[in-house]
């Protein structure tokens, strides 16, 4: 099997799986869990994110163990929402989030390293590699919505079968044979702090906070404005529709627009997006709005990994990109905790995109400076 087939198959079963989770939220609520206290439930998500990404990862370029790493955390995945699927009670929900936000942190930035190593051109191919992952999600997010409308914990249930499959194709996963020196903390250190790359860190955890409010509470946001759960599918279809269509193109825009600047516009792309699914009630409107997805995320992300990657040493390919999980899926997020906290103690779910749109208005603001550089030669390309 060639090596573009294998990361293709992590790929499909580990972010299909992800698919279930944008219905955790009402998920959740069908438990019992309150509003205000289904955003403490989802800090575990980026507080796994922040911590035991960049600690796996770390641990991963420090002894060579990924493969084996990557096994281990694929049982916890599975286990984690298998308990989240099969319990009520608070203390178990708790925990079965918990195993699989601290199982799932490290896999994405692991593989995306093996991923930018095994194909070359400097992450060129990535985007055309990463897309069947995001077909699969839209499938997979597709159906549940229409699972949800008869079994409500459905799309946990799915989410944990095709998670069970991750553990089969992190085993086939493509070898390397490049040998590269242990890391220094040092060069980790440098991804977040050195220069330039200290604004695209800042600029992520803002993009990362505004896509916080739709990963977590678009599902919960459909069912308050009184639209049927279904539409969560439809949204889901649409919006991972662009992102696999900016996916595939990714080859063409990486060879005439530097990444910062691709970044610089899928964050402008975002600030109508969220605005708009604000202030609309109609599923119609709301579901065009969510075509804005293919930049808001598909762009950002395959612009930010190149991004990430080409300021760090080889010594360091996981754990910087442990860094951009860190801090978009991470830091990010734990932001929005609070925010969501404050919101939701007053306003309906919809409130949340509001701040949202400020939110990635100012990660332009703030990387524009590197984005609108003439020089061809930056160090976030």
């Amino acid at each position: 099997m060639s090596t573009r087939a294998r990361l293709v198959l992590w790929y499909v079963s580990a972010v299909g799986a992800l698919g279930a989770i944008p219905y955790l939220s009402a998920v959740l609520a069908d438990k019992g869990v309150s509003d205000q206290n289904i955003a403490l439930y989802m800090a575990l998500l980026p507080l796994a994110a922040l911590f035991a990404a960049p600690a796996w990862s770390w641990f991963a370029d420090r002894h060579g163990t990924a493969r084996t790493l990557l096994t281990v955390t694929t049982v916890g995945t599975t286990a984690g929402l298998g308990l989240l699927a099969a319990s009520v009670h608070p203390l178990f929900l708790v925990a079965g989030l918990a195993v699989y936000a601290i199982s799932r942190a490290p896999q994405t930035p692991i593989v995306d390293a093996l991923a930018l190593r095994s194909l070359g051109n400097g992450g060129r191919d990535y985007g055309r590699v990463r897309l069947w992952g995001s077909v699969a999600f839209l499938v997979v997010a597709y159906a549940a919505g229409w699972v949800r409308t008869v079994w409500g914990v459905g799309p946990i249930v799915i989410g944990a079968v095709l998670l069970s499959g991750t553990i089969i194709s992190s085993r086939m996963l493509p070898h390397t044979n490049k040998r590269v020196p242990k890391p220094k903390l040092s060069e980790l250190v440098a991804v977040f702090a050195r220069g330039t790359s200290a604004l695209l860190t800042v600029a992520c955890i803002l993009h990362g906070l505004s896509l916080t409010f739709y990963n977590n509470f678009m599902a919960r946001h459909i069912e308050t404005i009184g639209l049927p759960s279904s539409v969560m599918g439809t949204v889901v279809v649409v919006g991972v529709g662009t992102e696999v269509a900016v996916m595939a193109m990714s080859p063409w825009l990486l060879d005439r627009v530097r990444p910062s600047r691709l970044l610089l516009f899928a964050f402008l792309a975002s600030v109508p997006r969220w605005l708009g699914t604000a202030a609309v009630t109609d599923a119609t409107l709301l579901i065009a709005l969510q075509s804005l997805h293919g930049l808001s995320f598909g762009l950002f992300w395959v612009a930010a990994v190149p991004a990430f990657a080409r300021h760090s040493s080889p010594s360091v390919a996981r754990s910087a990109q442990a860094v951009l999980t860190a801090t978009a899926f991470g830091i990010g997020p734990l932001l929005a905790v609070p925010i969501a906290w404050v919101i939701l103690a007053d306003h309906t779910p919809a409130s949340l995109y509001y701040a949202g749109g400020m939110a990635s208005a100012l990660a332009a603001l703030v990387l524009a400076p590197v984005a609108l550089r003439r020089s061809r030669h930056t160090a976030v390309g």
